[in-house]
């Protein structure tokens, strides 16, 4: 019996599923914010009751479980969900899927598969979770010390909009004025007045509402983003930086800044690589992926076998079908790369012809399908003005008349055919090699020092030897050569593919850089088979001509003073600000600044706390979360732990830092039981959502998420349910903000309940005339949806129909019932690759006619804002550093911290919302610190062994289980996303003065999170201080802590006894 079946045999469950269904009914109103929705007599129904019975309603709509976004199939009964499927006309849960235009009756019973994962068919535990919260929540005690009060919809929109002393019965708090919303709006002109006097480009006072969200999809986000705007607020913040941001900079500054992800068409790739994907266990979409790849793994299209390889520290599912493993060390996955680009490089292994097309014409003449901008030279004198910049026409001597560039700037390439300089959209062929094949000297145009872009690779591949990138590796020089040589042999039906294994790192975008970089040098993308885009979504944002409401935009007035920089500094340039300049102006250093300033990057968690901490740029009077949990899960190394002295939990409780706290999400969790205000709200299968697919399907994807059951929360004084939208709907109307209430839209209508705005959303979909179909052997648009015509289609839209009619017209009312009655709006399955040449997709980067980015000028013209250096313009090998350019290795010695801690996610959970689910729990109660037999020895220990482990920056260190696993490199301990709670549905809470007890049993080891490293340059005298991050993309760095790991004994208070600290 391996040691995980051991601990759940042995493992007293509270409760099971049955159990769960029983205790609840047992408990019936027993709990005071839970309405009596389990106790109903004479309609309740087993969960698993036989499909097709009479009183059952199917109902399509999209899962968020995890970011897959696949689509469901909902099974309710009598108002009450009973089972969770896939959606049949869904590519993420069928393939082949259904043509949209099969009726809606044929698909409930249709015969084909249409699978759902684990989690998400868990997900009906979510909405029936037992301590879900109903009503909102005030505390009524100092922050974090679960001491709360129920308060009236009424109370809590009049407190939070108006401030005052809200807390003036709580110890401490007797006299402290807390401002709201008005005090920030000032009827008005909140907008108008400048945060920063000296420095307006900061933004208006109304940016001190700083919004953000862990799980607000398409749909939700565009809501938050709109009252944010609307507001005055450019703070409206998502997670990625704690998740995967790194991935989508590298991607982004790789492609004009056009997409965020490309995947490889596994329907017809021969050969992919794949760097820190946890192939078969996460990535987007999980099931989907892991469907692809095991079928053309094991030969099912009529395709040869696609052989992979997987590079990672830790050895994930799909390893079983893998030519190859390459056990990577943490953090260099980068060495690997740029050793493969020097191999390519020198051994003439590149499609030359095709780097060397300059222009999108001289790119379709050739019969490719894209180009890049390879040839394109670059400025190489420091003392010219356009250093690190292309060389334009102006400069160059050259005329630029004739055709305009595509890219906006007039390029200067070497002429293959003259060898003498031209502009590059008026040049068929440019050289790659201005001088001698493989010199990277510079060359001379009208007196400028000029390099290509491919020189300038080179120069960075060539920076350390094939021998020294294995070293740095720590894998064999042979594997280094083997995948430089595999990946070229398979022409363009070959592609490396990349997720976070690889970007968590401080140098994880230009690793991104680098393997977007071995896809241009094969010129696979947008081929069959190579790296693909993916189909185009519907508008849901109503962007397109003559759609039925432009949801972007609202009736408002003008406002003097400049928008402003977000508190996180993402996506603002440094070297455009008054700071800047002001520091030049006045003969000072410019760097390093207070925080880093991270222009490419959005969704910047930690820079959020750290803005917020330090009051850089300025300071945070309301903070509003969305069901998020960031003393839980993210950033790593704030927090994680139950110590009120890591970063987020200091923050969160500090009343100066973060004035007045509100939160919306549907259970008291880590990071909400230290707010000042809970807003009730829905669960996925009562909300809204628009979601886009993803690039491994090759044909248009919306899913149209919308509830399938009634909400369960409570009603506001209106009868519509209590959530997160109709909380800022109200707020909004108490502030009169624009765009909401009265002739919120531009094409006219009011904006009081979400639906108002959301039917909006789901009628810009259906009447999207871009998506395409198959007529004979030709693509045509498919024009807007038909309309609904039988009862089936309009079932489900007559639910809403019935409140909300007045949002819609009887047209719109019509196609978007067409729409929900198949959970969104999808091509068919025929429409993915062009009906005349199947050797190209239908839907390409090449159609953009911009170029792909061997070098990107605006990249390499902006800086670290911490250590003052520039940013790289190409892929490139870096080691693991702090913001001041510090390598880590020169604070955290070997012989000190001789392992590398990284972590992984699991096929069955997602970070912290899947653990309210029993059914999953059960899977796996708990988890352990992973170590390879080789470090095991070394140790002393064996499976279920007791130990600390330490870093620098948590001394206090972790104690907890080993489990052995070969698959983990040695010198590496890894462990699981989803374990080590303490409040998420356990803990207690004091509510109206009565106490209630979760279960404790949940909170399980093993987690980690908190032993990661914190970047000594920028923690402050007080010693709070931000992760390690990457200064390009702004990933947090996850798997780059060195630890110490030392035996010891098990606790004394037994064995499920969580980790502690000394």
């Amino acid at each position: 019996m391996s040691l995980i079946d051991e601990k759940i045999s042995r493992r007293k469950f509270v409760t099971g599923s049955v159990a769960v269904t029983s205790g609840i009914v047992a408990l019936g109103g027993s709990w005071p914010w839970l309405p009596g929705m389990f106790y109903r007599p004479g309609t309740y129904n087993y969960p698993m009751l036989t499909e097709g019975q009479a009183a059952e309603s199917v109902r399509y709509s999209v899962c968020r479980q995890c970011r897959s976004d696949c689509g469901i199939e909902a099974r309710v009964v009598n108002g009450v969900l009973v089972k969770l499927d896939g959606n049949p006309y869904h590519p993420n849960t069928t393939e082949p899927h259904l043509d949209y235009a099969t009726p809606v009756d044929k698909a409930r019973m249709v015969p084909i598969a249409h699978s759902l994962c684990a989690r998400g068919q868990a997900g009906r535990q979510s909405v029936y979770d037992r301590y879900r919260i109903f009503y909102p929540l005030k505390r009524s005690g100092p922050r974090g010390s679960n001491q709360w009060k129920t308060i009236s919809w009424e109370q809590l929109i009049d407190e939070v909009t108006n401030g005052g002393i809200l807390f003036k019965d709580v110890p401490g708090e007797e006299s402290r004025q807390v401002e709201g919303y008005s005090d920030l709006w000032k009827g008005g002109q909140g907008p108008n007045t400048p945060v920063d006097p000296q420095h307006p480009d900061m933004g208006p006072i109304t940016n001190q509402l700083v919004n953000f969200w862990g799980r607000a999809e398409p749909g939700q986000g565009d809501f938050i983003e709109r009252f944010a705007h609307a507001f005055g607020s450019v703070n409206a913040i998502p997670h990625v930086s704690v998740c995967e941001v790194s991935h989508h900079v590298a991607t982004r500054t790789s492609t004009d800044g056009k997409h965020n992800m490309l995947k490889p068409d596994f329907r017809n790739s021969e050969y992919v690589i794949f760097f820190g994907v946890d192939l078969f266990q996460a990535n987007f979409p999980m099931q989907t992926m892991s469907r692809k790849v095991a079928a053309a793994a094991s030969g099912e299209s009529s395709n040869p076998p696609l052989k992979y390889v997987i590079v990672d520290s830790r050895a994930p599912q799909g390893v079983a079908r893998a030519i190859r493993h390459v056990k990577v060390r943490p953090g260099y996955d980068g060495a690997i790369v740029m050793g493969m680009i020097r191999r390519i490089i020198e051994q003439h292994r590149y499609n030359a012809s095709y780097l060397s097309i300059p222009n999108p014409d001289a790119a379709h003449q050739a019969g490719e399908l894209n180009f890049t901008n390879a040839t394109w030279l670059v400025v190489d004198d420091p003392h010219h003005p356009l250093y690190r910049k292309f060389l334009t026409a102006e400069a160059a001597g050259l005329s630029s008349s004739g055709k305009a560039a595509a890219s906006g700037i007039p390029a200067v390439v070497i002429d293959t055919k003259t060898g003498k300089p031209g502009v590059a959209e008026q040049v068929d062929m440019a050289r790659l090699w201005p001088g001698a094949d493989l010199s990277v000297q510079p060359i001379q145009v009208n007196g400028v020092s000029c390099r290509t872009g491919f020189q300038l690779l080179y120069e960075e591949a060539r920076a350390h030897t094939l021998p020294e990138y294995a070293e740095l590796a720590g894998i064999p020089e042979d594997t280094i050569v083997t995948l430089a040589e595999e990946f070229t042999s398979h022409g363009r039906r070959a592609a490396v593919d990349f997720y976070r294994g690889a970007v968590k790192h401080t140098n994880g975008t230009y690793t991104g850089r680098g393997i977007m970089t071995l896809n241009f040098l094969i010129g696979c993308i947008d081929w069959a088979g190579g790296y693909i885009t993916g189909g185009n979504s519907a508008n849901n944002m109503g962007t397109y001509p003559n759609a039925p409401y432009n949801l972007t935009k609202w009736p408002s007035p003008k406002y003097t003073v400049p928008a402003g920089v977000a508190i996180s500094r993402e996506g603002t340039f440094y070297e455009d600000t008054s700071l800047y300049q002001d520091a030049v102006a006045a003969g000072k250093n410019p760097f390093p600044t207070k925080r880093p300033w991270l222009p490419f990057s959005f969704g910047v968690w930690q820079e959020l706390f750290g803005g917020a901490w330090h009051q850089y740029p300025y300071a945070c009077k309301i903070l509003f979360m969305h069901e998020a949990n960031p003393a839980f899960t993210a950033p790593p190394g704030m927090s994680g732990y139950p110590d009120e002295e890591l970063p987020v939990l200091r923050l969160i409780k500090d009343l100066k830092k973060v004035p007045l706290f509100i939160v919306s999400d549907i259970l008291i969790s880590e990071t909400s039981s230290y707010a000042d205000y809970i807003v009730p709200d829905t669960n996925y299968p009562e909300i809204w959502g628009t979601l886009g697919g993803f690039p491994i399907t090759p044909t248009s994807v919306m899913g149209v998420r919308h509830p399938v059951i009634e909400p369960l929360t409570a009603k506001t004084p209106t009868g519509a349910p209590m959530c997160m939208e109709n909380f800022l709907i109200d707020v909004a109307k108490k502030l009169s903000l624009p765009g909401f209430g009265k002739n919120a839209f531009m094409e006219g209508g009011d904006l009081n309940e979400r639906e108002d705005y959301y039917l909006k959303m789901v009628a810009n979909v259906a009447f999207d005339p871009s998506l395409l179909k198959l007529e004979g052997k030709n693509l045509v648009p498919t024009g807007p949806v038909p309309d609904a015509s039988t009862p089936d289609e309009w079932r489900e839209t007559n639910r809403f129909k019935a409140r909300h009619n007045a949002a819609l017209s009887e047209a719109q009312w019509a196609k978007v019932a067409y729409v929900i009655s198949r959970g969104g709006r999808f091509e068919d399955y025929d429409v993915g690759y062009l009906p005349d040449r199947p050797e190209v997709m239908t839907y390409r980067y090449g159609q953009e006619k911009l170029p792909l980015q061997i070098y990107n000028p605006i990249v390499a013209r902006t800086h670290n804002t911490i250590s003052g250096e520039w940013l790289s313009g190409v892929g490139k090998f870096e080691h693991i550093r702090l913001l001041d350019g510090r390598r880590l290795d020169s604070l955290d010695r070997k012989e000190e911290y001789p392992f590398t801690l990284i972590t992984y996610k699991q096929p069955i959970h997602s970070k912290s919302r899947t653990w309210a689910d029993q059914w999953l729990v059960e899977l796996m109660p708990e988890s352990f610190a992973e170590i390879n037999p080789m470090d095991a020895r070394r140790l002393g220990v064996g499976d279920g062994d007791w130990v600390w482990i330490r870093s620098a920056t948590y001394p206090k260190g972790y104690k907890t289980q080993v489990q052995i696993m070969p698959g983990v490199r040695p010198g590496v301990v890894s462990f699981p996303a989803a374990f080590g709670h303490w409040h998420y549905n356990s803990g207690h809470w004091t509510i109206n003065g009565e106490t209630y007890r979760g279960d404790d049993a949940k909170n399980t080891r093993t987690r980690m999170n908190h032993l990661m490293r914190l970047d000594p340059s920028i923690t402050g005298a007080d010693g709070w201080g931000t992760c390690l991050q990457d200064p390009y993309g702004g990933s947090c760095s996850y798997y780059d802590t060195g630890v110490q790991i030392v035996k010891t004994t098990a606790p004394e208070e037994g064995i499920y006894t969580p980790g502690i600290h000394a």
